[in-house]
This record gives C-alpha cells, structure tokens and sequence, in this order.
C-alpha cells in the first residue's frame, strides 16, 4: 500500500540477517511503499513508528532477490554502516566479500582525503593532506583484502598530495586506498567499473 512521509529509523529484521541493524533515513523520497513478503519470503526491515515492512528478501536457492521500497543511498551510517549491510546482501546472494572494517584515527594528522573520480574506470585519483610532516605509505587493497599497489612509501612534509593508481590488473569491483601515517591510518573506498 502507499506509504506517507514517516519513514524515519529502519529496524532490521530479528532471525534474519539483517538482525540487529539499525539506520537512520534521510533519502529524497520518504514517501515509502509498504510492502509485504509473500509465500517463502521473509521481512528484513521495517520501520519503527508506525511500524511497517519496508523489505523484504526470498532465498529460493539458486534464486536469491531483495526488494525494498527505500533508497540504499538515503541511509545515514551510525552504529551500523552502509558498507556492513552492502556486506551482508553480498553474503546473502552468495558473493564471497571480506568486510574490512578499518578503524580511522583523525588524530593521524591527515586529513581531506578523497577519491576521485568515483566510481572510477580505468584511474583513480587519491589526495589527502598532512598537517606535519610523516612517513606515509598509501596502499590500494581490493575487497578481498590483496594488495593490489603500493603508490608510494616515503617522508612527505606537511600540505596536500595527490597521486594516481592506474588500476593495473585490476578488474570491476571495490578496493580500498590506505594512506598510513605514523599515528594511525585513514581508509576510503572507491568503486571500478567499466
């Protein structure tokens, strides 16, 4: 049935594996369907208040589908991330991933760091800045957690960097660029794709 503008704190599904997830929604349309699971399907989300199913998921085996009536992108990360439920509808249609959860220590002296384009196609661009001068290494890991390049590894002094990682050898998916610095390490992701 049509939904209203209520959709607000999204709840996963207990016994499922969205179970213990939560997200706060902030996507352009909030006007949200309520949907229903049908025969061997089964919620995996729904609103808080007013409660209403908002997802559902149907694993027939060999068929696997999700359906939400939600934007992905409108989900504000919190507590549970974007990136751990993406894991977690990978696990569920049986695509092997390993979810790096990399902690991220501001303090590290490096800041604005950011890739682009992003998603990219055949090279990415990382840039960051140093507040002071450090030894950094920035490494670019795909999602199964192999060392894909090493784009440098020496002493910069304080400002901002740039450097390109051209993708060699790399196919479609996701990888992640660490800049480590001497008192911590900051990581972002970025998406190749044709």
């Amino acid at each position: 049935e049509d939904g209203g503008s209520d959709l607000g704190i999204i709840l996963g599904e207990p016994a499922s594996f969205t179970e213990g997830l939560q997200y706060f929604y902030s996507g352009d349309n909030s006007w949200i369907d309520h949907i229903a699971p049908q025969g061997e399907a089964f919620t995996i989300f729904q609103n808080q208040s007013p409660e209403y199913i908002n997802a559902v998921a149907f694993d027939g085996g060999s068929y696997r589908t999700i359906g939400s009536s939600f934007e992905f992108g409108g989900l504000e990360d919190a507590e549970s991330s974007k990136d751990y439920l993406m894991h977690k509808y990978l696990e569920f249609f049986g695509i092997q991933s390993i979810w790096v959860s990399l902690p991220e220590r501001p303090e590290a002296g490096i800041t604005a760091a950011g890739i682009y384009p992003n998603p990219f196609h055949h090279q990415a661009n990382i840039s960051f800045s140093l507040e002071d001068e450090s030894n950094i290494s920035v490494e670019v890991y795909n999602a199964a957690g192999q060392l894909m390049g090493l784009l440098i590894n020496e002493r910069l002094g304080s400002g901002s960097y740039s450097f390109i990682w051209n993708g060699e050898g790399a196919t479609d998916g996701i990888y992640f660029f660490r800049i480590i610095g001497e008192d911590g390490v900051i990581t972002r992701k970025a998406v190749k794709m044709q």
